[in-house]
């Protein structure tokens, strides 16, 4: 018995869960969930639920010569015992396609009565919609009213490489409740034959495919269309005509652009952006004083560190320029290098630190951590901390040198907060407003100002003349030996001039040209470093300290590991609720 009661319950969960999927389902097609309800009723239960009902709605189509179509609704609305003031009528003017905004051109000439006496109504615009509100505030109605709706609309043809159409949601699938008898008239621009003509029809909630309706009258000069069953709440009837090329002249290519960018300004905004951050650029991004000539100079310019003149060359302070000073100090003799094996190197301290300035001073005090020996792999998911106050002190450095205006990390930050902005824009905000390519637009846009903000900080005159000077030191570093015979009064090649100038080619990216001009020269191991080898000369050196720089910088930023470390009606294309027009209504 309890076998059986277990198997009538998990039924009995199964089946709940299946009715919630289909009523959620059929509540996410209406705007009024009670309309979920009323479209399964019969059309007479509907009725009496609703005490409202549409008994007839025609449409009749005519297509212009100019592409606009002009559009006479007659809805023939049952208020029943029901006090209402009138009807409302809303057709939407904005669609998405193709992954952008189109707007098509609606404009209300009229609304009548069956004696062609005129109604009051009101038109208002919003969400996508012409929303047609009629009837008198101060006046109630009854019973069963005739409605006469006149409007024109352009943009509503589709031109296709092989035919033209027009796809026409006749009645519209939001109205909340049923409508006995529907059907459309498409008054045809001359030229047309009946056999040239393409009919089809769609009747049913938004998306289905269901064709219980018909396609009547077909003559060269129009087209009927009339359903063969009542539509309920919700649901809504479809047509689609296609006819050959040559009948209607599309618009011309600028004017499709101009109702393309009409629709769509975000389009423009990438290359707004590109030519806003080119003047920028131009007028505000690009370093003071004039250039002058390349000279080669032969001593870093202005006592500059190499960290220094590796931040100022690049307008970057790289983990390079930071690890380079280890090899500095140890030049100058304040550290001595020592091969410990394995990729590994210790770091002695030789000599007090104070006489330091005050940004090399913190760097390899937070090194050493008042240790007198250390290990480079010890400097691993550590170091990483001061990295951040490390390159703020030397972006500092060299502001306060007059060699920037502000610090370049903040000019990049600023244009990248802008970027980002666009770009969370594009991936949260705008899908939920404009949508479609929009969402494109702005991340392009996001990423060009990202992109070209990398390269807006600027130097001062003062900063230009000695990227100059460090142009022309990096001549003399680089330069061949067949070429050194150009250079004037240049230092005679000495170890301790190679080794003074090592540091600076490292940051400069030349250590290979700079040792190679002292291969013959340098062939003793500086008192400095102390390793293991078997051959030595300036070129092997610089291998080992170059491998040694970039264990370094590694090792420097290392973090500790995580814990988890618009398509066509035809050929299967259209549906009830598909094309232009459509929208729905109700009583107010």
């Amino acid at each position: 018995m309890r076998h059986h009661q277990k198997k009538f319950l998990i039924f009995f969960v199964i089946l709940a869960i299946f009715l919630i999927i289909i009523l959620a389902y059929f509540f996410a097609s209406y705007k009024n969930p009670k309309d979920v309800l009323l479209g399964l009723l019969p059309k007479a239960l509907a009725v009496e639920l609703t005490q409202e009902y549409i008994q007839d709605f025609q449409s009749v189509l005519t297509i212009n010569g100019d592409n606009t179509i002009d559009v006479q609704e007659k809805i023939i609305y049952d208020f029943g015992n029901q006090q209402r003031h009138g009807i409302y009528r809303e057709i939407p003017y904005k669609y998405q396609a193709k992954g952008g905004n189109f707007t098509v051109d609606l404009k209300v000439q009229s609304v009548i009565n069956e004696n062609q006496n005129p109604y009051s109504y009101q038109v208002t615009r919003g969400s996508g919609l012409v929303k047609i509100k009629i009837g008198d505030p101060d006046q109630l109605v009854s019973g069963v009213q005739t409605y006469f709706i006149n409007y024109r609309v352009g943009r509503v043809i589709n031109f296709f490489s092989t035919h033209d159409e027009l796809y026409w949601n006749v009645t519209g699938n939001g109205w909340p409740v049923p409508i006995d008898r529907a059907g459309v008239i498409i008054k045809l621009p001359s030229g047309l034959k009946a056999e040239d003509l393409q009919a089809q029809c769609f009747t049913g909630l938004l998306g289905s495919k269901e064709e219980n309706c018909q396609v009547t009258n077909v003559s060269n000069s129009q087209v009927g269309y009339s359903m063969f069953n009542i539509l309920g709440p919700g649901q809504g009837l479809t047509v689609v005509l296609g006819w050959p090329k040559g009948i209607l002249t599309p618009p011309s290519v600028i004017t499709q652009i101009k109702w393309i960018l009409r629709d769509n300004p975000l389009m423009l905004l990438p290359l707004l952006s590109f030519m806003v951050m080119f003047l920028l650029w131009y007028f505000h991004g690009r370093d003071l004083g004039k250039r002058q000539s390349i000279i080669p100079i032969y001593q870093a310019p202005d006592s500059l560190l190499p960290a220094e003149v590796g931040s100022l060359i690049d307008e970057r302070v790289n983990l390079v320029d930071i690890s380079s000073t280890i090899i500095d100090l140890a030049v100058r003799g304040y550290i001595k290098i020592k091969e410990a094996g394995r990729g590994d190197w210790e770091l002695v301290k030789l000599k007090d630190f104070a006489d330091l300035n005050a940004w090399e001073k913190e760097f390899i005090e937070e090194v050493f951590k008042g240790q007198g020996v250390i290990k480079i792999s010890g400097l691993a998911s550590r170091f990483y901390r001061h990295l951040p106050n490390l390159k703020k002190g030397l972006y500092q450095n060299l502001v306060r040198k007059n060699f920037f205006p502000v610090s370049p990390s903040k000019v990049r930050a600023l244009y990248f907060f802008i970027g980002f902005a666009l770009v969370f824009s594009g991936l949260l905000v705008v899908p939920f407003f404009l949508g479609g390519l929009n969402i494109l637009y702005l991340l392009i846009s996001g990423i060009i100002i990202i992109a070209l903000g990398q390269i807006m900080p600027y130097k001062t005159k003062t900063g230009s003349k000695v990227l100059e000077k460090i142009k022309g030191y990096k001549m003399y570093l680089a330069v061949a030996e067949k070429e050194r015979i150009k250079f004037h009064n240049a230092p005679a090649k000495k170890p301790e001039i190679f080794e003074k100038h090592l540091p600076y080619a490292m940051v400069l990216g030349v250590e290979k040209q700079w040792a190679r001009q002292f291969q013959d020269i340098y062939l003793k191991r500086p008192d400095w470093y102390e390793g293991n080898f078997t051959v030595f000369n300036s070129l092997i050196f610089v291998d080992s300290l170059s491998s040694l720089n970039y264990s370094a910088k590694s090792l420097l930023a290392a973090k500790p590991a995580g814990a988890a470390s618009g398509s066509s009606g035809f050929s299967g294309g259209g549906f009830s609720g598909g094309g232009f027009g459509g929208g729905g209504g109700g009583s107010w």
